[in-house]
């Protein structure tokens, strides 16, 4: 199975290039000077999910996501073999003003697409793998309370989609689609502070249903295009 992208940060910040920050296995590649990634450690109920504090995501968000809140990225599949990595889709939008934001992350080969490319069809993510975030094709997850901007930025949790549908309408040129019943876990991370598939503790968080849509933006290591609000998104590439 070839290796698979990952979020690592993702910030409101200053536009710069959008580009993958390479980090297979114990290797990494050090940003530009002018890239500044968020820093997963915090204090209590924090992104290491010792699940002290209190649960810092919302029991249920109930959002309309509009197109200043949103963003989304193709990455093409590139390499063969141990070195391949998937087609990946990326679609971002913003929760709340907290700030939490949801993340739809496609990646064929995975999860529901089995061993096809990405495509619309309707995905229940509690089967093939789509509840975990190693084998998720389909997969939904939100980042809870980011706060700062550039090398100050931190976020406190993951919480990964247990439950819950997710239907793709469209996958080329736009992505665009639905979600409904879907329960988001508290997760702990790993040690590249990637969404692990190890339950935190009892918190989750609920959306009951929401509508999606955003053009996608071609990514690869020579884009340089801009996500709305500012953000900045870097992936983590793991094996």
């Amino acid at each position: 199975m070839p290796a698979k992208f990952n979020i690592l940060v993702a910030a409101s910040i200053p536009l710069v290039p959008l580009i993958p920050l390479l980090a297979c296995g114990g290797d990494s590649k050090t940003p530009d000077a002018n890239i500044h990634v968020i820093d997963g450690s915090g204090g209590s109920g924090s992104g290491s999910g010792s699940g002290s504090g209190a649960c810092t995501a919302a029991a249920s968000y109930a959002v309309t996501f509009g197109s200043n809140s949103e963003a989304a990225q193709n990455t093409p599949a590139t390499g063969s073999g141990s070195a391949a990595t998937p087609h990946e889709e990326l679609w971002l939008g913003l929760l709340n003003n907290d700030k939490d934001e949801l993340f739809i992350q496609l990646y064929a080969g995975y999860g529901g697409f089995g061993s096809g490319d990405i495509r619309p069809g309707t995905y229940n993510l509690a089967m093939n793998g789509d509840d975990k975030f190693s084998t998720c094709g389909a997969c939904v997850l939100a980042i809870t309370d980011i706060m700062g901007t550039g090398s100050a930025s931190t976020f406190k949790d993951y919480y990964t989609a247990k439950s819950g549908t997710l239907t793709l309408t469209s996958t080329t040129g736009t992505i665009a689609g639905s979600m409904s019943n879907i329960v988001l876990q508290h997760v702990t991370q790993d040690a590249m502070q990637n969404p692990s598939d190890t339950v935190a503790d009892s918190c989750t968080s609920t959306i009951g249903s929401a509508a999606f849509s955003a053009p996608l933006q071609m990514g690869s290591a020579a884009f340089e295009g801009k996500l709305e609000n500012g953000r900045l998104i870097l992936h983590g590439r793991f094996n």
